[in-house]
């Protein structure tokens, strides 16, 4: 079940069209170029952009131009917010480059392969991408400096995130360094160890039922062997389970995201001799008092002691 449920998280790969306020270095002084650009009626994209906006906005432009962040931060990100809104509006405007306007402007190799296709050639992203361009080329010094392509996180091919401020390469690191280990760690090192004892526990406290442990020892067989049959047989049992459920995570790794890191696998042995550890206090208290429950109380007990004893371990080593 948790495979099935994480098989189709991934993420995806798109153009960067729509501005968000983190990609200005100075919004303020982006549209106070843009209104110079305009008074001074020459061709310019200033004059581009200003003539492509509403009444309305041009107000909000004009007020925001003379806000001080300062003084009222509230109603600045108000404004901050309704320019972003205008200028993604503007995106989806295809007359907004001219060669008139654009022509002392910075283009760019991947405006200009756009703007030489036919214009009924151009798709509804193409123009957002290319006037997107367009602004953030007319004035470099306004805008922060970004990949032309942003990442998402999908789940069953649907966008579940705001688009992610980082390269593809920065997110797979992330993924393989921090995200697989913070996964593994909670997912196999806390809750399938948790599970295993629970349900590998009233293996060995079962034989000390009435009727079971007749009918085992009808045959010629000694009690320890009997015993070792069982601990080996809970082992094995645990063995497959965390086989097939950390190789599917690293099937899911690698299929969705790329990423065949090969030392996931060596978690299964690793898994396999600390669940040995533990089961055997499980299977020495089963031995003992014969009650499923006291065995799992006294191995999780076993399990906070060494936790502790681990972590305060790590605590003295950093500070000396």
């Amino acid at each position: 079940l948790v495979l099935v449920l994480l098989f189709p998280l991934g993420y995806s790969q798109q153009l960067r069209m729509e501005f968000q306020q983190r990609d200005f270095l100075d919004a303020r002084k982006l549209v106070k170029d843009v209104m110079s650009e305009h008074r001074k009626g020459d061709p310019a994209p200033g004059r581009a952009i200003w003539n492509a906006l509403d009444e309305e906005t041009q107000q909000n432009w004009t007020a925001f131009a003379d806000q001080d962040r300062d003084q009222d931060a509230r109603k600045y990100y108000q404004r901050l917010g309704k320019l972003v809104e205008s200028l993604n509006e503007l995106l989806e405007k295809q007359d907004l480059y001219s060669e008139v306007d654009w022509r002392d402007a910075m283009v760019g190799a991947e405006a200009r392969a756009l703007l030489d296709k036919e214009p009924g050639a151009l798709s509804v992203d193409d123009v957002k991408r290319l006037n997107r361009i367009l602004i953030e080329n007319a004035y470099p010094d306004r805008f922060r400096a970004q990949p032309p392509r942003q990442l998402r996180i999908t789940y069953l091919g649907f966008a579940i995130s705001p688009p992610i401020p980082f390269t593809k390469q920065r997110v797979d690191r992330w993924i393989e360094q921090l995200a697989i280990p913070m996964i593994m760690g909670f997912l196999v090192g806390f809750l399938a160890i948790f599970a295993a004892v629970l349900v590998t526990a009233p293996i060995i406290p079962h034989m000390f039922e009435p009727g079971s442990l007749n009918l085992l020892l009808s045959k010629p067989i000694s009690r320890s062997l009997m015993f070792l049959a069982k601990f080996i047989g809970g082992c094995a049992f645990i063995l497959l389970n965390v086989a097939y459920l950390i190789i599917g995570l690293w099937l899911i790794a690698g299929l969705r995201f790329s990423i065949w890191n090969h030392g996931l696998l060596l978690c299964i042995p690793i898994f396999l001799f600390l669940f040995a550890i533990y089961y055997s206090v499980s299977a020495l208290a089963g031995v003992i008092w014969r009650n499923a429950i006291v065995s799992v109380v006294l191995t999780v007990v076993f399990w906070l002691v060494c936790t502790t004893v681990g972590t305060t371990k790590v605590m003295f080593d950093q500070l000396g």
